[in-house]
């Protein structure tokens, strides 16, 4: 699963990160923006499964905030 800060939401990570380290290095980079990625281990019975049930995760354990995160889920395969 990839967290993300919405497009519409400022992302001060990615803009430190570019700040600071990005150019210094190269300066033509327009935009950096930071993430999470977390990585599960599911068992179930088929693809769409397993990403539904990571999905569920997310929502109940509140691994995100919906106002300003979007999650991207997908299967990497076994």
């Amino acid at each position: 699963m990839i967290i993300t800060t919405k497009e519409n939401v400022r992302d001060p990570e990615g803009e430190s990160i570019k700040m600071y380290a990005v150019d210094k290095v190269d300066g033509s980079v327009s935009e950096v923006r930071a993430g999470k990625y977390l990585l599960f281990r599911i068992d179930a019975e088929s693809e769409t499964e397993a990403m539904e049930k990571v999905k569920m995760i997310a929502d109940k354990a509140r691994l995100y905030n919906p106002i300003i995160h979007q999650v991207k889920v997908r299967s990497i395969g076994r």
